[in-house]
């Protein structure tokens, strides 16, 4: 068994009993995770792996918008760049809010048939509040709202 110094916080650790620098740093960690992981569901229309870094009620969301690109016959690719940062925490420490100006560089619809491009071109440059929630154990991301031009 592992011991830990009294006073240290674990991974079992309630999120109001981290230290500001590492929760910040745990929650964009996890903010990245979400972000790679939304565009590989996106990239092989699937959601099932989404609900390993989301939550309700944004998991069902894309999980929805998913499933209508998949019945369309299309696939999505995008890249974009990131950069997040956290602006605010809930009284409750359950909640912690990310602020991310996500640039899209190229963003492409294909044929989910034929492979060819069907669509899209280049990106733009937006504002996106999100929220990540710790939840049995974890820090998922909960909401995102995509605001105006940065």
């Amino acid at each position: 068994m592992a011991s830990t110094t009294p006073g240290t916080p674990t991974a079992s650790s309630p999120p109001t009993a981290i230290p500001t620098a590492e929760l910040t740093k745990t929650v964009l960690t996890r903010y990245n995770e979400y972000r790679k992981v939304f565009k590989r569901v996106y990239e092989m229309n699937d959601a099932a792996e989404l609900s390993t870094v989301a939550m309700d009620p944004l998991l069902g969301e894309v999980t929805r918008d998913i499933a209508q690109i998949r019945a369309k016959g299309e696939i999505w690719r995008f890249t974009t760049v990131s950069n997040a940062r956290v602006y605010s925490r809930s009284k409750d420490g359950l909640t912690v809010y990310v602020v991310d100006c996500i640039r899209t560089l190229a963003g492409y619809r294909f044929s989910a048939k034929t492979g060819k491009r069907t669509g899209g071109g280049p990106g733009g440059a937006f504002l996106h509040r999100t929220a990540v929630r710790y939840d049995q154990g974890t820090w998922k991301v909960s909401d995102s709202v995509r605001d105006k031009k940065c």
